[in-house]
C-alpha cells in the first residue's frame, strides 16, 4: 500500500512541475509580444511626431497640431504603460437576468 502513495505523490509533483513549466513558458511569451509591440508602438509614433514636427518647421501645419498631438500620444503612452504593468486579469462577470 506504501508504493500507492509514494506513486500519487510522484505523479501529482511531475503534474505540478509540468504545470509550472508550461505558466513560465506562458509568461515568456506573453512578456515578448508585449515587448514587440511597445518597440513598435514607439517606432510608429516616433515616425508620426517626427512627420508633424517637418511640417510645422516647413509652416504646413501650426504648432497648436503639432503640441495638440504631441499631448494626445503621451496620454496614449501613458495608459499603454498602466495597462502593461497593472493588468486586469479579472474574469468578466456573467450577467444575470432578473
Amino acid at each position: 500500500m506504501e508504493w500507492l502513495g509514494t506513486n500519487l505523490a510522484d505523479k501529482y509533483l511531475t503534474y505540478k512541475k509540468n504545470d509550472a513549466e508550461a505558466r513560465r513558458h506562458y509568461f515568456e511569451s506573453v512578456s515578448t509580444h508585449n515587448r514587440r509591440m511597445i518597440y513598435l508602438l514607439i517606432a510608429f509614433l516616433t515616425g508620426i511626431v517626427a512627420f508633424m514636427s517637418v511640417l510645422t518647421i516647413c509652416e504646413k501645419v501650426s504648432g497648436d497640431a503639432l503640441l495638440f498631438l504631441v499631448g494626445t500620444i503621451t496620454g496614449y503612452i501613458i495608459i499603454s504603460v498602466q495597462r502593461l504593468v497593472f493588468p486586469s486579469e479579472e474574469p468578466p462577470s456573467e450577467e444575470t437576468k432578473t
